[in-house]
């Protein structure tokens, strides 16, 4: 999968920017707290090309991604501004 579109992929799988409270970046994991979590949300996650693993963890969803973590982050977090977000990036 396109390195671009992976982030946008897993936005659509945990329901849009909207339902993201938080996102951080950690060494190779995009963090995400997801508020209204779905039923079988990690597995949709976990199933994305470019996706290591999966882990829930603390409220968040760990996303292993290795060397795209950058890519995936930025994307998420320029989302997040659009939708008035941005302040809870890290």
């Amino acid at each position: 999968m396109d390195r671009e579109e992976l982030w946008k992929d897993i936005l659509k799988v945990v329901g849009g920017e909207e339902k993201i409270d938080e996102v951080r970046e950690c060494m190779r994991r995009v963090r995400l707290k997801v508020n209204e979590k779905e039923k079988g949300e990690k597995g949709r996650v976990k199933n994305r090309g470019g996706v290591m693993g999966v882990m829930e963890k603390g409220g968040q969803l760990e996303v292993m991604m290795g060397n795209d973590v950058g890519v995936v982050y930025n994307g998420v977090v320029g989302k997040m501004w659009k939708f008035g977000k941005g302040d809870n990036a890290r």
